[in-house]
């Protein structure tokens, strides 16, 4: 192989790098743009978190000032750890999160009556262990009539 011929690859290779790394920083950055929560988790903590949570005959509240529990889950759990109260799931898998299947003594189906939540009052639209929490977010779970 001549000289000519080895330059003109090493031009081509190192042309092939530069567009696969444009390409691996475009689909990152459209990626977090265009994710189901529109969050990203940054360092691993949330602060000033909220959680009320409304049963059927019951009520309760929880603030965690500093937390791990960064998803609207994995904050429920965290609750429940602190009052000893019991937690059911189901994994959907099309979902690729846990549905909350029961609270304490309420269960999702009894009365058409369902478990639901939001965040900062808006109802939300994907599953409660992919929905990423920020500071000072407030969290309500609803045992409610269903919607659908």
């Amino acid at each position: 192989m001549n000289e000519k011929t080895k330059k003109n690859i090493e031009h081509i290779l190192g042309f092939c790098v530069i567009i696969l790394v444009l390409l691996i920083t475009y689909y990152v950055a459209v990626s977090d743009v265009f994710s189901k929560t529109n969050k990203t988790v940054d360092k691993g903590y949330v602060h000033n978190v909220s959680l009320m949570i409304s049963g059927m005959d019951w009520t309760d509240s929880f603030v965690s000032e500093n937390t791990s529990n960064v998803t609207v889950s994995a904050l429920l759990f965290e609750w429940a750890a602190h009052n000893n109260i019991s937690i059911e799931t189901q994994y959907w898998s099309g979902y690729d999160s846990y549905l909350i299947t029961s609270i304490g003594n309420n269960s999702n189906g009894k009365n058409n009556f369902y478990w639901q939540y939001y965040v900062n009052d808006e109802y939300a639209d994907v599953g409660c262990s992919s929905y990423v929490l920020n500071d000072n977010d407030v969290v309500l779970w609803q045992y409610e009539s269903s919607k659908w």
